[in-house]
């Protein structure tokens, strides 16, 4: 009893000695950056594909608008059952310029097995590796 006391309260002291600033990029809709979300939908066009995006939030010349930008490459490779992608997100969001620079692969792979001979299951499992790095830049006031 005495050492889930002490693995609670090194879990209550790790979480609070955290200060984040983070907001995740926006994307409208999931259907043009699903693998993005899910890795294990990497490839799953079934062909290979290159997809951009750029979205402004908010653009006036009174605020700072939000930007998101993101390229992201994926390649279903036919005589495998590996697929693989990379991709690199780029955010820019408010007045004080918090940027995010994210880059990354990703692997998914696809397992099937059968339960009777009429009928086979397949079950498709995804990882994701990514750096990121976030920055905070002032605003110059004039």
């Amino acid at each position: 009893m005495n050492r889930y006391r002490h693995l609670l309260l090194l879990s209550i002291c790790l979480c609070s000695s955290f200060h984040l600033f983070a907001q995740d990029p926006f994307f409208v809709h999931f259907n043009s950056s699903r693998s993005y979300y899910n890795p294990a939908l990497v490839g799953e066009k079934g062909a290979s594909s290159i997809n951009t995006k750029y979205k402004t939030q908010w653009n006036s010349t009174a605020a700072t608008s939000f930007k998101t930008m993101m390229l992201s490459y994926e390649e279903h490779l036919p005589c495998s059952i590996l697929d693989y992608g990379f991709m690199v997100v780029a955010d820019e969001e408010g007045e004080g310029r918090f940027r995010t620079f994210d880059i990354g692969g990703k692997v998914a792979g696809n397992m099937s097995f059968g339960v009777s001979e009429k009928s086979t299951h397949n079950i498709r499992i995804g990882i994701s590796a990514q750096m990121m790095q976030q920055t905070k830049i002032g605003r110059a006031h004039v």
